[in-house]
Parts: structure tokens; C-alpha cells; sequence
């Protein structure tokens, strides 16, 4: 009998064969799979790619037209753009959709979507905000040799073009354009741009600067860029022509200039200022005494004023300008509160290029909101300003620029008798200044002018200040950083505010 079993040795073989082949199968399957993902991935990563190069494009085009916000097409987007690799061969396109500023800002939205030629369904999409840096990036900048003595404290960045003295405290970063300077306040050799004379003093270079966290909490930097005060003068006309099609413009008032008063309900006094404070200054020496003049032209104090005619309005009570800005070809005297608006006062007389318009704060200018619903912005052709009978505690709710001029308070020096009514008061000493917003001035800035020290006859009762605020404190309005008020002075270089991929 033949033996049949021989057949049985087949089956686990098959059920091998079967193991392996399904195995393979899967094994093809997922390299295939992964194959596939990493060919996506890249596609992707190349669609992102050219995206981000669409971002790129579009700020290299507003760095050569500021204004253009429809890709040079004086046409309605979106806008293609075909993209080649180095070689100068196809490789994909990206479709920009761009909206335009609103008015009064300079911050555009780009959406840049982007694909490749070798993968056309898979895109990736960037959305990024471009704008141009304001002169409020900063707590202060200026144009000029600083010097912030003691009982400064700054909450916000610092820069000048110039050298700076630091003796306060700040909490951001102190920066200057220059790498040593010559101090105009004392004599010696050059010291670094950014010092401070608090003990212990900054040694003079080629010493290292020393990290001083008790004066500089965030550092110092110096051999910084610089920023321009010479290109606002050319903006004066556009400003002009903004007020007169959707804001607020007043000519030269024939007197002393206009008030500016915010009030509750969006509304704004404007008066005419008819008359200036004056005072006489009682000063002996020895056995000699003499009066001097304080003239209207340097206590920058309110005497009359009146309301008038605007477009057949009382000027007492206007609407807050649509687009927000008041042009006034004057003198400018503001004070008062707002909410919920967002407004911007120029104070320029004509020629732009060569007049010397300044705005005065006497009285409290403030917000009620501070979370970036309510801001002010105020632009002066020479100086801003508080007066002589400004307040004990003066509080500032502003960005200031003063173009050709300071921001600050002049030297009021000590009158040595009260006894005559027509004496000027011991208003030459305030207590305690305090701005939020930020600071720009071309001149040196100062509330406060120092003396000999504690102990000296021409000094305060606050200690060295001879004149002016014996406290300054300085607060940055972060939000004036993506959000400046309307229409306020802004660099020439757009940057990338916000980023983000869908």
C-alpha cells in the first residue's frame, strides 16, 4: 500500500507562504503609506515655503510704496504671482489677499496662500500684519543729550540719537545712537552713550560698561539706528487736508490760540483764548530787591478766553471729529477727559517748515479706558509744554511729540516775597508729574531742573530740584505699539507685527 501522508508537509509551507506574503503586503503598504506622507509633508513644507515668500514680497513692495495696498494693479485683489527657484525654473505661485489700514493706522493684513507646482491640491495659507513702527515704540525718544535725574522712574523703552545721563530707575531698555559721548553737564572725559552717575559712577570708557540692574533693570544698549524728527514737518500738509475733508481745522485764532477742552459724551470745547496770565517775580539779593516781569509769553497760563462760531456750531460743544484729528494752525492750551475715542490735536502754523506752534498742559488730560480703547496723541511744531500754574500733580494721558522743540516746563526761578498781589506765587516748584503714554522731543526733555544738592539755599523742599516737578514718573502705553493714535508720525520700514499659519 502506497503511503499517503507525503502531502500533508505542504500545508504548513502554504501557511507560511501565505504569513509572508501578507507580511509583504503589509509591509509595502505602510512604505507606500510613509512614502506618500513624506510626499505630502514635503509638498507642504515647500507650499509653506513659498507662502512665507509671499509675505516677504509684499513688504519689499511696501518698502518701495508705502501706500500701495493693491500690488501696483490700481485693481481689487486677490493678486497671483508665479514663483521660480534659483535656477530661474517654476516652482509654484502664491495668491495674496491684502487689506488696506484702516484709517488713522498703518497696519495692513496680508494673506498669503501658497503651492507648488509639482503638487498643486496641497496649500499652505500665512496670514501676517505689516506695519510701520510709530514714534510711540518708545516711553521717550529724543533728538538731544538727555538727562533724567533722580526720582525718574521710566516704565518703558528709552532711546535717543544722542548721549544719554541716566540717574532713575528704568524698567525697559535705555538705548542711544552714539557709542560715547561728551556730557554737557559736566566736564571730564567722553563717557559711554548710556551712563549713569548714581554711586557707584559708571566708569569712563574703555572700561566695560557695567551691568548696573539697579539703574538699568533691562539693560542699555548703545551704537543703536537712529530715529528722524525732520520728516514730520513734511507731513503737516496731508495732516491739514485730513482735518479740513473729515475732521476738525481751525486757522490762526488772531489772539493767543484756542483751548481744547475733552468733555463727557464725545463731545469737545474748543475756546479762544483772549488773554494770558502775567505775574511779577519779587527777587533780592542783599540788600538789593528788583521786580521782573513774567511776561504771557513764557507762564503759558489761561486768563479769558470765549467760545465762537464753527460751521454754525457753539464751539463749546462739538462732536468729536469723525476721523479723529483736530488740525489748529495755533498755539494749543488742552485738557479734559475722554472715553471711548481715539483722537489726535496738531498744532502747526504755516509755513509747516518753519513755524512754531506749541501745545500747553496745564490741567489734567486723561483717559477712562485703558486697555487701547481710548488714546491721544498730541503734535507740536515746537514744544508741549506745562505752565506755570500748571497742577501740584499734574497727570498726562498722551503720546507727545514735540518736533522742533521740548517736552517739559521751563525754569521758573524762586520769587523772594508773595506779599504783592501781583507777585508770582512759589508755583515754580509742583510735586509729582506723571505721563502715560510716551514721550517724543527733539530738545532736551525735563520737568525738572536740579541745584547744588540737598542743603543748598536754591534748593526745592523736595531735595535738588530748583525748579519744576520733584517726581516724574514715566509709563508706557503698551498698547500705542500695534495701535499709535490717529494719523501719528511713523518710520519709513514696514515690519512683521503678527505672524501665523493656518
Amino acid at each position: 500500500m502506497k503511503n499517503r501522508t507525503g502531502g500533508s508537509i505542504y500545508i504548513p509551507v502554504l501557511i507560511i507562504t501565505t504569513l509572508f506574503v501578507s507580511l509583504a503586503s503589509i509591509s509595502t503598504t505602510y512604505v507606500l503609506s510613509r512614502m506618500r506622507v513624506a510626499g505630502h509633508s514635503a509638498h507642504a513644507e515647500a507650499a509653506f515655503q513659498v507662502a512665507e515668500a509671499g509675505i516677504e514680497y509684499y513688504r519689499w513692495h511696501l518698502a518701495h510704496a508705502q501706500e500701495d495696498y493693491q500690488d501696483g494693479t490700481g485693481a481689487s485683489g486677490p493678486y497671483l504671482h508665479s514663483y521660480t527657484d534659483a535656477d530661474g525654473n517654476a516652482f509654484g505661485q502664491f495668491t495674496l489677499d491684502i487689506t488696506a489700514p484702516p484709517a488713522g493706522s498703518t497696519v495692513a493684513e496680508i494673506r498669503s496662500l501658497g503651492s507648488t507646482t509639482a503638487s498643486t491640491l496641497v496649500e499652505r495659507a500665512i496670514t501676517a500684519k505689516l506695519g510701520r513702527p510709530s514714534f510711540t515704540n518708545f516711553a521717550v525718544v529724543a533728538n538731544d543729550n538727555m538727562r533724567f535725574g533722580e526720582g525718574t522712574e521710566v516704565f518703558g523703552p528709552i532711546h535717543s540719537n544722542y548721549g544719554i545721563r541716566f540717574d532713575g530707575f528704568a524698567h525697559n531698555v535705555v538705548s542711544s545712537s552714539e557709542i560715547t559721548y561728551n556730557d554737557p553737564d559736566h566736564s571730564g572725559a567722553d563717557e559711554w552713550a548710556v551712563h549713569t552717575h548714581l554711586t557707584p559712577v559708571d566708569a569712563a570708557p574703555p572700561t566695560e560698561l557695567a551691568s548696573r540692574p539697579d539703574v538699568f533693570a533691562a539693560g542699555r544698549v548703545i551704537d543703536a539706528g537712529s530715529v528722524s524728527f525732520t520728516g514730520i514737518s513734511g507731513e503737516f500738509d496731508d495732516l491739514q487736508e485730513e482735518a479740513e475733508s473729515g475732521g476738525i481745522y481751525l486757522t490762526d485764532s488772531g489772539t493767543e490760540g484756542y483751548h481744547v477742552k475733552f468733555l463727557p459724551g464725545e463731545k469737545v470745547g474748543i475756546y479762544r483764548v483772549t488773554a494770558q496770565k502775567t505775574c511779577r517775580k519779587y527777587t533780592c539779593f542783599w540788600l538789593w530787591c528788583w521786580w521782573t516781569n513774567y511776561t504771557s509769553t513764557n507762564l503759558w497760563s489761561i486768563e479769558t478766553e470765549s467760545t465762537f462760531d464753527y460751521h454754525g456750531v457753539d464751539s463749546g460743544s462739538l462732536s468729536m471729529p469723525a476721523n479723529g484729528l483736530i488740525f489748529i494752525e495755533d498755539d494749543v492750551w488742552v485738557d479734559g477727559q475722554v472715553n471711548g475715542s481715539r483722537v489726535s490735536i496738531i498744532a502747526a502754523k504755516a509755513p509747516y517748515s518753519s513755524g512754531n506752534a506749541s501745545i500747553i498742559i496745564n490741567n489734567d488730560l486723561t483717559y477712562t479706558n485703558y486697555d487701547g480703547t481710548d488714546a491721544i496723541g498730541l503734535i507740536a511744531q515746537d514744544s508741549i509744554l506745562a505752565g506755570f500754574y500748571s497742577e501740584d500733580d499734574l497727570r498726562v494721558d498722551a503720546a507727545q511729540i514735540a518736533q522742533k522743540g521740548k517736552v517739559g516746563r521751563l525754569y521758573y526761578a524762586a520769587d523772594s516775597g508773595t506779599f504783592d498781589p501781583a507777585s508770582c506765587n512759589q508755583n515754580y516748584v509742583r510735586s509729582t508729574y506723571t505721563n502715560y503714554g510716551a514721550i517724543g522731543t527733539n530738545q532736551r526733555y525735563g520737568f525738572a531742573y536740579v541745584c547744588g544738592g540737598a542743603g543748598n539755599p536754591a534748593c526745592a523742599p523736595c531735595g535738588t530740584t530748583a525748579s519744576g516737578y520733584c517726581i516724574r514718573n514715566l509709563y508706557y502705553d503698551e498698547n500705542f505699539y500695534f495701535a499709535p493714535p490717529p494719523f501719528f508720525p511713523v518710520t519709513d520700514q514696514y515690519r512683521v507685527l503678527t505672524w501665523e499659519q493656518e
